[in-house]
């Protein structure tokens, strides 16, 4: 729990390595990497050349020294306050974004339809699940969503705004730099929204192409030198600029892909269920869950860890219809020859957000490939994912508003909050039971006075610890 801090103190003494010298009886060993020598590793860091390396990205080590250096503070500082930072960062980010398209001319929305969708943006299942048990692994996913939602932000302004629109081009791109310098899976999609946002803001400047060449220029200039410092920082490290130290880990569990794995974890990330109890916290995501039978499982296919899928924890995400919709309803109005609001027409700000997070979910690729589903992964695309929701309900609400009919506003109304409440539930306390039974473990008192008092019917002496009755 304090790797970023061991990576901030290995900066603060000029050198990439961790001040943790490996034990001379390990460096003796033919073979270290053998799990035979696990009592002499230091877990999961990365072994060569006689030292300890993180194959985390070096970003927010990074930052944790700038704050101790302008704090004056040499203390440890462990990885759960460095993810707390970067969880609240994308909190506020997303929420700002919320708001700004809320606040835009295409998409303007009534209070409480903002702070519902703010409300599941902080509090849809895998959030509060990550932050429950705030490791490294936690950390660096929330610092790279964090940069992310950064970048997107400052793009959007940038998007919609002619004044300083290239400070906030470049200031998006750094972001997005940050982001893959936090996470190795952000490399997926930084290049294509450089692209993306590069084309919309051709489209909005009236295809001038000098014009999209300098907006390039600024989105595309500042990520590329993060790049190039990344190559740098491994060739430091491991001699070459593509090692990042996964395959040098000290590890039982190596980080191996194999594609048979690909589907089922796409289906678990997707549908895996929950189980419901009447007992607090009373939703939980089970381990060791029982397997669908509409697909074929590969053989070695683990479910040790906790994971639920998102459509039946971020029942929010159903909206993500309404793009489906969309289309259909647009060419069924014209084909009566309706040119009224109804018709739905696409904005330049809804495409470019919905080819963002287009790009930004493949970048759960690289974990596709393991032997099981592991709940945070589904943090790398769960941000783009709702903010796309967001944009479905944000306009299916107004539509409903502009429509004139009493009974459609009430349905569409009652199913965005219905679906909303949900998602923020189901995503609050689901989040309890997190690895480890974190919460239980580490404060059992208070855990036990929760569950006696907030409980709707009697909990049972012996209740299973991985699963709970339906």
């Amino acid at each position: 729990m304090n790797y970023y801090d061991l990576l901030c103190e290995g900066f603060r003494q000029g050198h990439t390595y961790v001040p943790i010298a490996p034990r001379p009886e390990l460096l003796a060993k033919a073979n270290p990497f053998d799990p035979v020598n696990m009592n002499l590793w230091l877990w999961d860091a990365s072994l060569y050349n006689k030292h300890f390396y993180m194959y985390w990205g070096p970003v927010p080590g990074l930052f944790l020294l700038a704050f101790k250096l302008i704090a004056g503070i040499r203390s440890q500082i462990i990885d759960q306050w460095v993810g707390l930072a970067f969880a609240l960062g994308r909190l506020y980010a997303g929420g700002l974004l919320i708001l700004s398209f809320a606040n835009y001319a295409r998409t303007r929305q009534r209070p409480w339809v903002v702070g519902l969708a703010i409300l599941v943006f902080g509090l849809c299942s895998p959030t509060p699940f990550t932050i429950a048990r705030m490791h490294v692994y936690e950390a660096s996913l929330l610092a790279g969503q964090c940069f992310l939602m950064c970048g997107l932000l400052a793009a959007f302004w940038g998007i919609i705004r002619e004044t300083k629109r290239v400070p906030m081009l470049v200031l998006a791109s750094l972001c997005w730099g940050f982001a893959l310098g936090s996470r190795v899976s952000m490399w997926v999609p930084a290049p294509f929204l450089v692209i993306i946002t590069t084309a919309i803001l051709w489209i909005r400047s009236d295809r001038s192409y000098r014009l999209a060449l300098k907006y390039l220029f600024a989105l595309g200039i500042p990520v590329t030198l993060c790049v190039v410092a990344h190559g740098i920082y491994n060739y430091e490290r491991f001699n070459t600029v593509a090692e990042f130290g996964i395959n040098l880990q000290l590890t039982g569990q190596k980080f191996v892909r194999e594609s048979k794995y690909i589907f089922p974890n796409i289906f678990s990330y997707l549908f895996a269920s929950v189980d419901y109890s009447c007992w607090f916290p009373f939703v939980i995501a089970p381990t060791y869950r029982h397997l669908s039978t509409l697909i074929k499982w590969p053989a070695g296919y683990a479910t040790f860890e906790r994971a639920a899928g998102m459509f039946p924890t971020a029942t929010f995400t159903w909206l993500l219809a309404v793009w489906l919709w969309r289309p259909l309803a647009y060419l069924w109005s014209r084909a009566r020859g309706v040119t009224s609001y109804r018709a739905p027409r696409l904005s330049a700000v809804e495409l470019w957000m919905l080819l963002c997070a287009v790009v930004i979910v493949p970048a759960m690729g690289p974990t596709l490939g393991q032997w099981e589903a592991s709940m945070r992964y589904l943090g790398d695309a769960i941000s783009a994912i709702l903010m796309v929701s967001t944009l479905a309900c944000f306009w299916w609400t107004r539509r409903a508003d502009y429509s004139g009919s009493m009974k459609e506003r009430f349905w569409v109304h009652f199913i965005c909050a219905g679906l909303a409440l949900h998602t923020c539930f189901v995503g609050a306390f689901s989040g309890i039971a997190t690895y480890n039974d974190q919460f239980e473990n580490s404060n059992p008192a208070l855990y036990k006075k929760l569950e006696q008092s907030l409980s709707l019917c009697p909990v049972p002496a012996e209740r299973p610890r991985t699963k709970f009755c339906r």
